[in-house]
């Protein structure tokens, strides 16, 4: 177990932002073809979870959004 308080919040504090992330990259999946596009990126990483491959995803979106790659979906 973790015995550190200070490492222990600091983890907590990840996890959370994770969270916020995962959630805001579900809340983006509106529409049919969001999903398809989704799903079709993560039949590509069939050894990780879902979950796994929407951060993936997500992340991506943020990195075209800032302008650090060219390609609005992934690959």
């Amino acid at each position: 177990m973790v015995s550190n308080p200070a490492w222990r919040d600091r983890r907590e504090a990840k996890f959370e932002a994770l969270h916020e992330r995962l959630a805001a990259a579900v809340e983006g999946l509106v529409t049919g073809e969001d999903w398809i596009r989704a799903m079709t990126f993560a039949a590509r990483f069939r050894s990780r979870s879902f979950t796994s491959t929407l951060l993936i995803y997500a992340q991506h979106a943020e990195r075209y959004a800032t302008g650090l790659i060219t390609e609005p979906f992934p690959s």
